[in-house]
């Protein structure tokens, strides 16, 4: 079973035990979080895209943690101008403990916005 659902702006195809970065969510490490916005539903034979407000996926928080560093260079010709700049993404990785069907509980939300 796989379940394909939204977080922010971007989608994730996720199943059972998979571990995934997401972009930085302000929580504690080991939080349970319960994501409400799924998009589609696959199991075995059947296909799922209508009906699920019930749907839910658990994860669990497992560390905070940086991409890697991308550098910008920027230069200008006979000007003598150079510029760099770094960036580094932080992201959150959950690992995927559940995927449901079940009214919401009271586990930490995490919002989608």
């Amino acid at each position: 079973m796989y379940a394909i659902f939204e977080i922010g702006k971007k989608q994730y195809v996720v199943r059972e035990g998979d571990i995934i970065d997401i972009d930085l969510l302000d929580k504690p490490k080991e939080e349970e979080l319960e994501f409400s916005n799924v998009l589609m539903i696959r199991d075995d034979d059947n296909l799922i895209v209508d009906n699920l407000d019930n749907w839910r996926i658990k994860a669990k928080v497992l560390e905070q943690k940086k991409g890697p560093k991308i550098v910008i260079k920027k230069h200008i010709e006979g000007k003598g101008f150079e510029k760099k700049q770094g960036h580094r993404q932080k992201y959150t990785s959950i690992l995927i403990t559940k995927i449901e069907e079940g009214a919401l509980s009271s586990v930490g939300r995490a919002s989608d916005s």
